[in-house]
C-alpha cells in the first residue's frame, strides 16, 4: 500500500526527494516539525523508499479523500472544530511517546512507534516567510527534530504554493481549482528535506509550549534565512470572511492567536464579531484597506464620535488617527465587552440608549427596558456603553 502512497506523489512531479542531515531515531525525538508547509505534495516524503523510517503525520481530517492513505502510515487525525479530538491527540502523542522509550529497554526496536512528524503552523502559506507555530507538537515536552522543507518548481514560477487566501483578489472563489491545476500540471517538482539536529527543550520550555514552539521555529528560519511573522489559520478564516463583504484579503491582520490568549475567546465568537462588524459596516468600510472613518463608524451606530474614541477606543486608537482598522474594532469590542455587568448597566441612561436604538440603524427585537435583554444587547453592541448617566 505505500507504493500506492509513493507513486501517486509520482504523477504530481515528484520524482526524487534529496534529503541533508540525519534522520533522528523516535526514541531520540519522538516528535518532528516541519516547515514551512506550503503545497500539496510536502507529504511525500512520509512515505519515502525504502519504507524503513516511515513517519505518522498528525493532521486534519477536513480532506475526507486523504484520511485513507494516512491511516495506511498511522496517522492521528485531528478535528479543528471538537476541542476533545485535539484532547485525544496529545494523549495519543503522549501515549506512543511512552511506550516507545518503555520499549527500548525491553524489546528489539521493530516493536516501536514510527516517528510522529506534524506541521505546527496549521495551515498552508507561500513558503516566503514561516507563519504561527500552534503549541500541540510541544506539549509532551519531549525533543523534537526540525525539519526545514524546500519544495521549487523543477522550471520557473510558483504554481505549487496551496495558500487558500489568495491576496491578490484576483481569483477570489476560484482558488482551490487554481492550487489544483497549478500542482497538477508541474511536470516536475524539486523536494528537498533538511533535518536540523535534535532540539531538547529546557525546563521553562517544557513548562510553557508556546516559548518551546516559538523557540523552534525560529531554529527553523535562521537555517533556511526567511522571516517569521505572526499569522495563521484562524486570521485567514477572519480574511475570507472579510471577502465574502468584498474586501480584500490583503490588508486585514486581525492578530487572531493574541486575541485568543487576551480575552479568552476562541476562532467561533471573533468569527462573530467580525461577521456583525462587517456587516454593520458593509457600506462604510473601505474594501481596498479595511479601514472605516470614524466619524462615519459614529453615524453608523448613531453615537457621539468623541465618546466613542474616549471611552470605547481608549488605548487602542491613536489621538492623530481617524480611521479604524479591523483589528481595532474586533478588539475595542472584546475589551469592553470583558466589563460589562449589571453595575455597568446600572450606571447608562438606558432610556436614552433603547431612544438612540429606535432612531438608528440597529435592529433589536426584543424589549431593551428588561435587564437581561439590556445585557444581551450589550453583548453584541458594547458600543453603547458610552452612553451614560
Amino acid at each position: 500500500m505505500l507504493w500506492i502512497y509513493r507513486f501517486t506523489y509520482v504523477g504530481m512531479g515528484v520524482w526524487w526527494i534529496d534529503e541533508y542531515g540525519e534522520k533522528a531515531d523516535s526514541t531520540e525525538a519522538p516528535v518532528s516539525v516541519i516547515a514551512p508547509h506550503t503545497t500539496m505534495v510536502d507529504t511525500s516524503f512520509f512515505g519515502i523508499f525504502p519504507y524503513t523510517n516511515v513517519m505518522s503525520p498528525i493532521s486534519t481530517d477536513e480532506f475526507g479523500f486523504l484520511n485513507v492513505p494516512m491511516r495506511m502510515i498511522l496517522a492521528l487525525l485531528i478535528s479543528r472544530e471538537k476541542a476533545s479530538s485535539r484532547k485525544f491527540v496529545v494523549q495519543e502523542m503522549q501515549r506512543r511517546i511512552d511506550q516507545n522509550l518503555q520499549n527500548t529497554k525491553t524489546t528489539e526496536k521493530t516493536s516501536k512507534w514510527p516517528p510522529l512528524i506534524i506541521f505546527p503552523e496549521g495551515t498552508c502559506g507561500n513558503g516566503e516567510q514561516l507563519c504561527y507555530f500552534k503549541p500541540g507538537a510541544f506539549i509532551p515536552g519531549s525533543p523534537v527534530q526540525p525539519i526545514y522543507l524546500e519544495v521549487k518548481n523543477a522550471f520557473s514560477g510558483d504554481t505549487l504554493s496551496f495558500t487558500w487566501v489568495d491576496a491578490s483578489n484576483n481569483f477570489q472563489g476560484t482558488q482551490f481549482l487554481k492550487n489544483i491545476l497549478g500542482a497538477m500540471l508541474s511536470l516536475r517538482v524539486k523536494l528537498s528535506v533538511h533535518y536540523l539536529p535534535v532540539y531538547t527543550p529546557s525546563e521553562e520550555e517544557k513548562e510553557d509550549p508556546y516559548l518551546y514552539a516559538f523557540n523552534v521555529r525560529q531554529v527553523i528560519a535562521d537555517h533556511a534565512k526567511i522571516p517569521v511573522i505572526d499569522m495563521s489559520y484562524e486570521d485567514g478564516k477572519i480574511m475570507e470572511l472579510f471577502s465574502k463583504f468584498g474586501g480584500s484579503m490583503a490588508h486585514v491582520h486581525p492578530q487572531a492567536i493574541r486575541l485568543f490568549k487576551t480575552y479568552c475567546v476562541r476562532l467561533r465568537a471573533l468569527k462573530t464579531v467580525a461577521n456583525d462588524y462587517f456587516k454593520q459596516t458593509k457600506h462604510i468600510i473601505n474594501k481596498q484597506t479595511g479601514l472605516c472613518k470614524l466619524a462615519d463608524y459614529a453615524h453608523c451606530y448613531n453615537l457621539d464620535e468623541n465618546r466613542l474614541r474616549e471611552d470605547f477606543f481608549k488605548d487602542l486608537l491613536p489621538e492623530n488617527t481617524d480611521s479604524i482598522s479591523v483589528l481595532v474594532a474586533l478588539e475595542s469590542v472584546l475589551k469592553v465587552r470583558e466589563n460589562i455587568s449589571t453595575q455597568l448597566i446600572d450606571s447608562l441612561d438606558t432610556d436614552k440608549i433603547i431612544g438612540l436604538v429606535s432612531e438608528g440603524k440597529i435592529k433589536w427585537k426584543h424589549d431593551l427596558s428588561s435587564e437581561q435583554n439590556m445585557f444581551d444587547f450589550l453583548q453584541v453592541y458594547p458600543q453603547f456603553t458610552i452612553v451614560r448617566r
